[in-house]
């Protein structure tokens, strides 16, 4: 009788005891009180048959197949087919588990295998697909915003708080999406072509600078360093100086 690769048992094993029923549940259920992975009893299984964390020799490398035939595509499959990245919870929850997963992984000697690469293919995808198709931010003439009687002014509020959510939550993925890579969907994308087009078109407010503050405090530590703050964020700067501008000369009496 020919023996199974001991990495192909690991995920047989896997596979019968950690998703009796609803995967997506298991792995992905926003509850503070989630079980981690490596509580639970079929990682602890896979990890003393392999050895322990960092093992060395032939079933050194058990646990990073493991997650690769098992975990890795249940969740590459919620980001395909189920994920809503405006959905704050679902995305918190599935970061968290990227992180765990993928911190797992390489605690346990492994390198940036396929299934890695397809999960951050599809987050990517996925991300990309929400700004094409649910961002939209109408731009109306600024008597027809301040016409309180008219719906325009509250629609074309919703959907820019709506944007600033999808903005929050794919910064979330900072560390895990590479960063020219969400530079590019989180900045070209979403600031540059809606966010700051958007907020240059408002009429000066205090209110408005409430909504430069939001955009701005989501960013991550590392784009704002000292002697790194990138060029894609030029025009949200000019923005932002010139709204300040505006509204000193109000208060001023000069507008």
């Amino acid at each position: 009788m020919r023996l199974e690769p001991s990495w192909e048992v690991a995920a047989v094993l896997v596979r019968g005891r950690a998703w009796p029923s609803s995967p997506g549940s298991v792995l992905l259920a926003p509850k503070p009180d989630c079980a981690p992975l490596q509580c639970m009893a079929w990682f602890q299984s896979v990890q003393e048959f392999a050895g322990g964390p960092g093992e060395d020799g032939p079933d050194g490398g058990i646990l990073p197949a493991a997650l690769d035939k098992t975990v890795l595509p249940y969740l590459t499959g919620f980001v395909r087919c189920l994920w809503d990245p405006l959905s704050t919870s679902q995305t918190r929850s599935l970061v968290q588990r990227c992180r765990e997963v993928l911190g797992l992984r390489a605690a346990a000697g492994g390198g940036t295998g396929l299934a890695t690469q397809d999960l951050m293919d599809s987050v990517v995808w996925r991300l990309k697909r929400a700004i094409e198709e649910d961002v939209f931010i109408p731009l109306y003439p600024k008597r027809v915003v301040e016409d309180r009687a008219l719906p325009h002014a509250a629609f074309q509020e919703r959907q820019f708080w709506s944007a600033v959510k999808l903005w929050n939550n794919i910064l979330l993925w900072d560390g895990l999406v590479l960063d020219d890579t969400l530079q590019e969907l989180a900045l070209d994308k979403l600031l540059n072509r809606y966010l700051v087009v958007a907020l240059s078109n408002a009429s000066p407010a205090p209110d408005e600078l409430d909504k430069y503050r939001r955009v701005v405090e989501s960013l991550p530590e590392s784009w704002l360093g000292a002697g790194s703050c990138i060029p894609r964020l030029a025009s949200l700067a000019q923005a932002l100086a010139r709204a300040a501008q505006q509204l000193h000369d109000q208060d001023a009496g000069l507008g």
